[in-house]
């Protein structure tokens, strides 16, 4: 990610030493600011090619690792590596942008594919089935995403959202909304 604040020219060092080790580097897509928190290992096995993807909220980096607090999903599912794959094809320019599947891909897919998961937890509340939402991003100002959090919460959905910085929406406000709590985990480990 050459576009990294502070952290151009270790990217671009690293880039070029994975090359010269035999790593196929993708430097992003031009005109947009390319922040992938994703890994993917293509193996040929004995049942055929394997893929393993890693998402994660982090960076793989050794230092920040220590005391920024993320998560991550280690994961062989065929159709997330499948779909992992084709994001990464895009990425390089090896093929056109595909439908992505299940990863949510800004500025793609990412605000209908949540949008979508928003309103399955609405239909869920009202058919009286168990429903909820929880969400961690570094900051939510979309004007659009918050009206249907404000929507969902009003139809009775508890909503919690662990955000780090900037957040627009206004929580516990009566009438609009008080199913919905909004908190950033602060003390040892920073947030990412």
């Amino acid at each position: 990610e050459f576009r990294a604040r502070f952290d151009e020219a270790p990217n671009i060092a690293w880039g070029w030493r994975l090359e010269r080790e035999g790593a196929h580097v993708a430097y992003g897509v031009e005109r947009l600011k390319t922040h992938v928190k994703l890994a993917l290992v293509v193996r040929e096995e004995k049942d055929g090619i394997r893929r393993y993807v890693h998402v994660g909220t982090g960076n793989y980096h050794t230092v920040t690792a220590r005391i920024y607090g993320d998560m991550g999903i280690l994961s062989c599912e065929p159709e997330l590596g499948s779909n992992v794959a084709a994001l990464f094809n895009e990425l390089t320019s090896a093929t056109p942008p595909p439908g992505y599947g299940k990863p949510m891909v800004a500025p793609y897919n990412l605000r209908e594919s949540s949008t979508d998961l928003i309103h399955r937890e609405v239909q869920h509340c009202r058919a009286g089935r168990p429903a909820g939402i929880f969400a961690k991003m570094s900051q939510l100002q979309d004007a659009r995403m918050i009206r249907e959090l404000y929507l969902a919460g009003q139809a009775g959905v508890p909503i919690s959202l662990n955000i780090r910085g900037l957040c627009c929406l206004r929580a516990g406000v009566s009438g609009l909304s008080e199913n919905i709590r909004v908190f950033s985990t602060l003390g040892r480990f920073l947030e990412h």
